[in-house]
């Protein structure tokens, strides 16, 4: 029987993996697939070397990316829970154009934080043919994060900007004449590394695999898991940017680990006359988040907006 999905409808991954399309894809998958005591195929998700060659196959089989490496060290996306994020997004720009689909390369994202993997931007352009720009404080990341670009031959799709203003987010990267349709965002979800340690020790007893200690199979480096008050403080940054910004991006979002924070971030939307916001919950798994999405932009404005740059 199978398992009852909580993904998007529209998801790829609602019925697990597909093991023998994902061996054909990528062979040297297979010396790391094992069978866990239900008798079903699988990968131990405590070693980053298998998640990350899992997501290797996963992107070659479902998405046509190629070539996929990210540094050892940085954040191994799960590939699943990306996906239902653009996907919900993807939903969330139809609404306002009839419930026509958002696809072709004249509706543009932007990926604050893009990070070495560039998950965000490929799903995107891969599943609707979106023009993509992504930003971030790491150059080691974005460095990485073209060499998949060239890799791939995207470059005239997908765009990447080093972020030089670590107190900034996004003002000073957007000209005059820039416009995006929407922002995604995955920001640092811990206040500081002793927070992301901690939480990392209750995700490995959680699992029977106290020896772990402290060790992340999903990688991160200190950037991509904790700021100076943690999720809660970048997002308000980013709201308070946006703002300034309301009339060049439609809409603006992030995923939100913690549902009590929604409602102290959403305190500071509702200062906002124009506009609303939308929390949409999302379930991989055992893990529940939601994306937190808000314009500035009332709906006769954003048909409006869709009207002239989709048409």
């Amino acid at each position: 029987m199978k398992k009852k999905s909580k993904f998007h409808p529209n998801n790829k991954h609602r019925e697990g993996y597909n093991f023998e399309g994902l061996v054909k894809a990528l062979p040297q998958l297979q010396e790391l697939v094992i069978t866990n005591p239900v008798r079903e195929q699988t990968i131990d998700f405590s070693k980053p070397e298998s998640v990350k060659l899992l997501n290797r196959a996963l992107l070659k089989l479902h998405y046509g990316i190629e070539h996929w490496n990210i540094p050892d060290g940085y954040l191994c996306p799960p590939i699943p829970g990306r996906a239902d994020y653009i996907l919900n997004i993807a939903d969330l720009l139809s609404e306002d154009f009839h419930n026509k689909r958002a696809k072709g390369h004249k509706v543009r994202l932007w990926d604050l934080g893009v990070g070495a993997n560039c998950i965000y931007p490929l799903l995107a352009h891969k599943m609707y043919n979106w023009t993509c720009f992504g930003s971030d404080i790491d150059p080691v990341a974005l460095d990485n994060a073209q060499s998949i670009l060239n890799d791939n031959n995207l470059n005239n799709r997908i765009q990447l900007q080093l972020q030089k203003d670590a107190d900034t987010l996004i003002k000073n990267l957007i000209g005059k004449d820039d416009y995006y349709d929407v922002l995604v965002c995955n920001p640092p979800f811990h206040e500081s590394e002793n927070d992301a340690i901690n939480a990392t020790k209750r995700k490995w007893k959680n699992l029977n695999k106290s020896e772990q200690g402290n060790s992340l199979n999903f990688g991160g480096r200190p950037n991509e898991l904790w700021c100076d008050g943690g999720e809660v403080s970048f997002v308000k940054r980013l709201i308070e940017e946006s703002l300034l910004l309301s009339t060049q991006i439609m809409w603006y979002s992030s995923i939100i680990s913690k549902e009590e924070n929604c409602d102290l971030l959403v305190e500071d939307l509702n200062q906002s006359e124009e506009g609303e916001y939308r929390i949409i919950p999302m379930t991989q798994g055992q893990k529940k988040s939601r994306i937190l999405a808000w314009t500035h932009l009332n709906k006769k404005q954003r048909k409006a907006w869709i009207n002239y740059r989709w048409s």
